[in-house]
């Protein structure tokens, strides 16, 4: 009668003990997947987001390259038809028409 009380005491503990731990699994496993999803919805925004901006970045370096190439170009040739315009000048060599 002792080992039967005994033997009944622990299976319904140890019963009760593993569905618990079989619940907290479960839990674990659906906030997992959750997680999951989250995470793959974000993924997918932020590929969504790369796919739009990427020609504009594109467009905005070519244009900016042309902008700082303009700019440069101007800025460079037209320091030096000064320089050039006055060196001939003061040399007395007018071979430029202005």
């Amino acid at each position: 009668m002792n080992q039967e009380s005994e033997l009944n005491k622990i299976l319904t503990t140890d019963i009760s003990n593993k569905n618990a731990q079989i619940n907290d699994l479960k839990r674990q496993c659906l906030n997992l997947e959750i997680e999951h999803e989250k995470a793959k919805s974000s993924s997918y925004k932020s590929n969504f987001n790369l796919n739009l901006y990427w020609p504009i970045f594109i467009a905005a370096s070519i244009f900016l390259y042309g902008f700082y190439l303009s700019a440069f170009h101007t800025a460079f040739f037209r320091d030096i038809n000064k320089f050039a315009l006055g060196f001939l000048i003061k040399s007395g060599q007018n071979l430029v028409k202005i």
